[in-house]
């Protein structure tokens, strides 16, 4: 996966687009300046990756950095103190985190593309049985700390070079029990969130596997 390589003033333009819904909506006038920071001071660093909250920086060919878009994210703390966590429960399922500071996160760089990139690659295998089985290793590992993803969907499930599933992005993991923020059908429903939430979202990543275009 080449990832996105933006430019510094292209992300900045497009940073309003992808904040919109966040709960802290960010623009140029309160955008981190550690984003340019670290863009300038890693040579050949690009800008691999975007969501509604951080930045996905990568600066070498196996490691990269997650910034919040604002300094003082409460999102990317949240995330951060999920990977504490899951150093009690290593899951080899679940991205590497090795080292976290305000407002920043070094992480492995997974470049084998997400299942939603394999959704539209008939050319490619895929390995239904196998990857289920990591995905329910790595719920798991969350559900064994008292969490749940929050937001799984294939845009957050990558493939290292062995195709071993990474799952990603833990700023919406919630305590099992409480209110879900993100998610569309098929992948939740407006019920109310149950232990039965996370069965849902595997049989409906099962169907996507099996059935995706």
């Amino acid at each position: 996966m080449p990832g996105l390589n933006f430019t510094y003033e292209y992300f900045c333009d497009f940073v309003p687009v992808l904040s919109r819904d966040s709960s802290s909506p960010t623009n140029t006038s309160n955008l981190n300046p550690l984003i340019h920071r670290v863009l300038t001071h890693y040579t050949g660093s690009t800008i691999y990756g975007v969501g509604g909250h951080s930045v996905f920086i990568s600066i070498s060919e196996d490691l990269a950095l997650k910034v919040s878009y604002r300094a003082g994210g409460e999102h990317i703390r949240h995330e951060q103190s999920i990977f504490k966590l899951l150093q009690a429960e290593p899951c080899p399922y679940i991205a590497h985190s090795y080292f976290s500071a305000p407002d920043i996160i070094f992480m492995e760089l997974v470049k084998n593309g997400t299942l939603y990139d394999r959704m539209g690659q008939k050319d490619k295998p895929r390995l239904i049985i196998k990857w289920m089985q990591q995905l329910c290793e790595a719920a798991v590992a969350l559900e064994n700390i008292g969490y749940a993803h929050g937001d799984i969907n294939p845009r957050n499930i990558l493939f290292d070079d062995q195709e071993n599933v990474r799952l990603v992005d833990f700023d919406h993991a919630l305590k099992v029990g409480e209110k879900v923020e993100v998610g569309e059908e098929p992948l939740c429903v407006a019920t109310g969130p149950t232990m039965e939430s996370q069965d849902l979202v595997r049989s409906s990543l099962l169907w996507d596997l099996c059935c995706g275009t």
